[in-house]
């Protein structure tokens, strides 16, 4: 969770933006309330936005939590939130489903988390015995659905259970923050369809997404895995976390991208 996932870097600029000099991290990492007010203040999320040299100094995950939490307290103060579909601007009347979603600290955690992943995307190759005495070379990429599940036939259950909850990963990732860039015509006529390089649109990542959230969910529960409960809030609650997603990269990455990071 929270104190967990904070490096000793995240806790020195959360020291010195109180003003201790020097910075007191022991004592800081053992008050975790003290650590919530200082990210939930809106003039340390303000700083992340506006300095460039702050933003660099924060992990992505100190970065990201500081968005998330900031959102909610930006949609407690109106009625409505929207979503971009090509140039259209929806409006979406759903900000008190939207703050309980935000509200579930396991789950903010999760997407924090989630998106400080897409800082860095990870390719390898790893020889793989497709039958009994067959190898063969795969390449797996992280931002890769199709390399994912090709990999996932054959690979035990644990290693799938990574696969499929990247899988759905992606899926919320593409659709939240790159909303706009997809197709929003193409129907798949199927339950669902993996999105494919290059002829994907928002509701083949949206059925893709819930169908391996709750695929991850059901291996967690069999393996007795931490995490299961997010997963299936997150396959049932799809559309509402890529709003979420999708009000962060309009109101907070926009911010940056105008300062020339490539968000």
């Amino acid at each position: 969770m929270l104190m967990d996932n904070l490096t000793h870097n995240d806790l020195q600029l959360l020291a010195r933006y109180a003003g201790e000099e020097p910075a007191d991290v022991r004592r800081l990492r053992g008050d975790r309330e003290a650590v919530r007010r200082r990210i939930r203040d809106r003039r340390f999320s303000n700083r992340l936005l506006d300095e460039r040299d702050e933003v660099i100094a924060a992990s992505p995950y100190l970065f990201f939590v500081t968005m998330l939490m900031r959102e909610r307290d930006d949609l407690a103060n109106r009625a409505w939130s929207y979503e971009m579909a090509t140039s259209r601007m929806s409006i979406i009347f759903d900000t008190a489903q939207l703050i309980a979603l935000l509200d579930d600290e396991e789950l903010l955690d999760y997407l924090a988390i989630m998106l400080a992943s897409f800082v860095r995307v990870n390719q390898f190759t790893r020889l793989t015995e497709v039958r009994r005495g067959v190898f063969r070379r795969m390449r797996l990429n992280t931002l890769d659905i199709e390399s994912m599940l090709d990999y996932s036939r054959y690979v035990d259950e644990s290693e799938r259970y990574a696969l499929f909850k990247r899988v759905a990963d992606v899926c919320l990732f593409m659709n939240g923050i790159y909303g706009e860039r997809l197709r929003f015509d193409r129907v798949t006529g199927r339950h669902f369809r993996p999105p494919t390089r290059g002829r994907a649109s928002a509701k083949d990542y949206r059925e893709c997404g819930r169908h391996y959230y709750r695929e991850a969910a059901r291996i967690a529960e069999r393996r007795d895995v931490e995490g299961r409960d997010v997963l299936l809030e997150l396959s049932h609650s799809f559309e509402l976390a890529t709003r979420s997603l999708g009000f962060l990269s309009d109101h907070y990455l926009a911010t940056l991208r105008t300062r020339g990071f490539s968000l």
